[in-house]
């Protein structure tokens, strides 16, 4: 699995701070609802505590979420008493499941997880092979402008619901299309770490790479809302199906 489980074990007491369920995360929940028949399946891969699953089942939909982390499927469940979505450990390149689904979603930039081109297509793959008839990929990936020729340390300061802060220190290396982004969270008297690593993606590399597997793009936005996509676009929001599919 990598080094995926180490910063969703590290950050999963505090996720839900960070990202709480917001409209956000409802807009996403009906985008994702509207491409999927009455009661369809739906496949999240990097599920975390379930901010977008749990609001998608509520649609009436039947979600699946995998995660590398343990201790993130651990509070989804804690959230989850009545098991509205299943759940298993994996990685998002791994061995597919037996299922096959309307929509395979990978969303809060997930995708760029996977530190090398190479891993990032076999993601691709595997989110293609998981597709049922007619079924669409979903990605979410932020626009790689906010870190392109970005000088020297940035540091922003984020309040955490419920009390506390979060302070955000990143490192971008514009020639590797990486970004490090040291986290500590500030909580009363105590203090924790955790770095986490992203390689981005430019729209038309994300294009490309998805052709390789199989898909082509069909949707483009800058938000959940079908905002339309453009120079001042923080996000995409992708919408992928199988080359030549209907």
């Amino acid at each position: 699995m990598g080094t995926q489980h180490l910063y969703g074990d590290a950050i999963a007491d505090v996720y839900d701070r960070l990202f709480p369920g917001t409209a956000d995360a409802e807009h996403a929940a009906d985008f994702v609802a509207a491409l999927c028949p009455e009661g369809g399946k739906v496949l999240e891969l990097g599920v975390g505590t379930g901010r977008l699953a749990l609001p998608i089942a509520a649609r009436g939909h039947h979600v699946h979420g995998v995660d590398a982390s343990a201790r993130m499927l651990e509070k989804l469940r804690e959230k989850d008493p009545e098991q509205r979505v299943t759940t298993s450990v994996g990685d998002f390149a791994g061995d597919p499941l037996d299922e096959r689904y309307d929509v395979v979603l990978l969303a809060c930039h997930g995708l760029c997880g996977a530190l090398e081109q190479q891993s990032q297509v076999r993601t691709l793959i595997r989110m293609g092979e998981q597709l049922a008839d007619g079924g669409r990929v979903v990605l979410e990936t932020y626009e790689p402008k906010l870190y392109q020729g970005q000088n020297g340390p940035v540091v922003a300061a984020q309040h955490l619901i419920g009390g506390g802060l979060l302070v955000s220190t990143t490192y971008a290396n514009s020639h590797a299309q990486i970004v490090h982004v040291q986290h500590s969270v500030m909580d009363g008297s105590a203090q924790s770490q955790v770095t986490e690593t992203n390689r981005w993606v430019w729209p038309s590399e994300l294009d490309l790479m998805a052709r390789i597997a199989g898909l082509e793009l069909e949707q483009r936005w800058s938000g959940w809302l079908k905002e339309p996509y453009g120079p001042d676009a923080t996000r995409l929001v992708s919408v992928y199906r199988k080359v030549d599919a209907p």
